[in-house]
C-alpha cells in the first residue's frame, strides 16, 4: 500500500457525483430565477387562501389578484377563511398560501415568498408578510408577483422592484 493513495468504492464514487449533481443543479437554479424575470408558470391557475387572518383586509387580497389577474396572470378564486387544517400545511400543490410571520430571517424585510418549483411549473407558493404590513400600498401585489413566477426588476416605479420605497404600480416585461 502506497501512502497519500485514496481508493474509493463504487458506491462512494457514485455519492459523490450524485452530492455534485444536487449542488450544481442547485446552483443552476439560483442563477437562472436570479437572471430570467418570468422564471416559473403555474400549469393551472393557482388559488390564494388567506391563512393570515382576518387581519388582513378581503378588499386588499381582491386588489392584489386583480392586479395580476388584468395583467394575464389568471388566479382560479381566493379562500378568505379556509380552515385551520388547510393552514397548518406548510405548502399545497396548486395553492398560494398567504401567512402572518413575525419572525422573518431579514429584519429590513416586509415581506418574503417562497416558491416550489418543479422543472419550470410553480407548483405552490408562501407569502409571509410581518404583522400590520399588508396596510402598505402595493407590498401584497408585488409579493405575489412573486408568487406567480416573477422576480425583481431594479427599474424605479415597477411592482416588481426590490425596494419597497422604489415601488410603483407600473408592470411590464423587461427587455
Amino acid at each position: 500500500m502506497q501512502y497519500g493513495v485514496v481508493v474509493m468504492s463504487k458506491n462512494a464514487k457514485l455519492f459523490l457525483t450524485l452530492i455534485f449533481g444536487f449542488f450544481l443543479g442547485l446552483a443552476i437554479k439560483i442563477v437562472y430565477e436570479k437572471n430570467i424575470f418570468h422564471a416559473w408558470s403555474w400549469p393551472e391557475a393557482p388559488v390564494v387562501l388567506n391563512c393570515y387572518g382576518k387581519a388582513l383586509p378581503e378588499a386588499v387580497i381582491v386588489r392584489a389578484i386583480d392586479y395580476w389577474t388584468v395583467r394575464g396572470f389568471p388566479i382560479a378564486m381566493y379562500e378568505f377563511n379556509p380552515s385551520k387544517a388547510t393552514c397548518e400545511n406548510e405548502y399545497l400543490e396548486g395553492f398560494i398560501i398567504i401567512r402572518r410571520d413575525a419572525h422573518l430571517k431579514n429584519v429590513n424585510v416586509l415581506g418574503q415568498t417562497a416558491r416550489r418549483t418543479q422543472l419550470h411549473w410553480m407548483r405552490s407558493a408562501v407569502i409571509k408578510l410581518r404583522p400590520g404590513t399588508y396596510n402598505l400600498d402595493l407590498l401584497l401585489e408585488h409579493e405575489l408577483g412573486h408568487a406567480l413566477g416573477l422576480g425583481h426588476v431594479e427599474i424605479k416605479g415597477h411592482i416588481m422592484h426590490p425596494m419597497y420605497m422604489q415601488i410603483g404600480s407600473n408592470f411590464w416585461f423587461p427587455e
